[in-house]
């Protein structure tokens, strides 16, 4: 919750804290890259999702790691992930999010819109997030993004359009 509160200082002191208890859990270490990539800490971050994320942490692990990867710059990292995804999807399930989440650190807004509708029409355990999540902030402002938000449900936090 730190993190959709944008506190994401304590939101690391936590999921650190939850490393030092268990230092194997890889869902910590996934959800601390997300927190870092928002600061612009992208180092940490990446180091905080290592190859095993991808493959242990499930469909949002290999999401994340992509989305910090295209955030930091790395571009062509962040390709081959996506590629890597779509590769599993057709394998088995990877929630769209996964995908949503790389093309917007790839700044594909239409690639991400697409991947967020086809969650809607599948829908994906984490759609109720996105109108809060740090990640889908660059959206809050596209019209197709607002609709999708409006025809789910939801509704985009106030503070959040600045």
């Amino acid at each position: 919750m730190l993190y959709y509160l944008h506190r994401y200082d304590e939101a690391a002191a936590e999921l650190r804290q939850a490393l030092d208890l268990d230092s194997s859990n890889i869902s910590a270490r996934a959800e601390l890259g997300r927190v870092l990539v928002p600061q612009r800490r992208f180092p940490e971050a990446l180091a905080a999702l290592p190859e095993a994320v991808d493959l242990q942490a499930g469909h949002l692990g290999g999401g994340s790691r992509g989305y910090a990867r295209g955030m930091a710059g790395h571009r062509e990292d962040a390709a081959a992930m996506e590629r890597r995804l779509e590769q599993r999807a057709r394998e088995r399930y990877i929630d769209p999010e996964a995908l949503a989440m790389v093309a917007i650190g790839l700044d594909d807004t239409a690639g991400a819109l697409d991947w967020l509708e086809r969650g809607r029409d599948q829908r994906s355990f984490y759609l109720p997030f996105v109108a809060a999540d740090p990640i889908y902030k660059p959206l809050h402002r596209n019209a197709r993004f607002l609709q999708h938000v409006r025809t789910i449900g939801l509704h985009i936090p106030r503070d959040s359009t600045r």
